[in-house]
């Protein structure tokens, strides 16, 4: 993309979130490493990117055990107004809800 001097934009890192939700616990890692390119790139994240980034761990959790990252994931949506910016902003809620009633 560089070479061709198209900078990805939201939907292109969700994208890259959701495929990584199928790549276990190595979707983890690279996952961080997306979000951390997208704050670099100044992009706000939407509630789609959220919900991907609580899927890979908590699908990678269940073979390793719990993590914080709704935790995290709730500290950074609190206060904030979203509008909905790509079709998979919906499910954020039901499977935030659905993690913590587990």
């Amino acid at each position: 993309m560089s070479e061709q001097k198209v900078q990805p934009n939201l939907l292109t890192f969700n994208a890259v979130l959701k495929a990584l939700r199928k790549c276990g616990p190595l979707g983890r890692v690279q996952s961080l490493l997306t979000l951390g390119e997208i704050k670099a790139l100044a992009i706000e994240p939407s509630l789609a990117t959220y919900d991907h980034l609580i899927g890979i761990f908590y699908k990678a959790a269940s073979t390793r055990g719990p993590t914080e990252i709704l935790h995290e994931v709730m500290d950074e949506v609190e206060g904030k107004s979203f509008v909905a910016q790509d079709p998979d902003d919906v499910y954020f809620f039901s499977d935030a809800m659905r993690i913590v009633s587990v």
